[in-house]
């Protein structure tokens, strides 16, 4: 009797009310986007000094970089730009992309810890994209590919300076 009423409020109720048995159907719609701010918040964290050494390149007037400050808002503005194409994109998380970021994450370790800026700028940019492929799946991480990769314009290249 009391499995017969309580089938009949459950299915009375919204689906996204129903509590989940572990391992049927998938995570909440919102966890990828939670561990995604997460990641992000985790990300901008250990980018600190990378960001800070970033701010003075751009500033310093031998370094030939004014046009640093302009490349994150063209890159924001194309990922605008394709909001809805993004949105409809999102897919289930991927392994694979969470896997991606093992290396970079060791090239952010390794750049920080060598003083290598320039190589945990590549990482950050690098892990920026494997974030989104990791918690959204390959579909959207292609839609976002071209507006990370443009970021790689704010990478100072002033050891060319030796070579020219």
């Amino acid at each position: 009797m009391i499995a017969r009423v309580r089938r009949g409020i459950m299915s009375q109720m919204p689906e996204d009310c129903i509590p989940r048995a572990r391992g049927t159907r998938g995570a909440p719609r919102w966890l990828p986007l939670a561990v995604f701010g997460l990641a992000l918040v985790l990300l901008g964290r250990l980018a600190l000094p990378m960001l800070g050494w970033l701010r003075y390149i751009l500033n310093e007037p031998t370094e030939d970089m004014g046009h640093g400050w302009l490349v994150p808002l063209f890159s924001l503005y194309l990922v605008w730009r394709q909001r809805r194409q993004l949105v409809a994109a999102a897919g289930p998380p991927s392994l694979a992309g969470a896997l991606l970021c093992l290396p970079l994450l060791a090239l952010l370790w390794l750049g920080e810890r060598g003083d290598q800026p320039r190589a945990s700028q590549i990482a950050v940019y690098g892990l920026l994209w494997t974030i989104t492929y990791a918690c959204f799946g390959r579909r959207l991480a292609r839609l976002v590919f071209f507006p990370v990769v443009f970021l790689v314009f704010t990478v100072p290249l002033g050891f060319l300076d030796v070579i020219t």
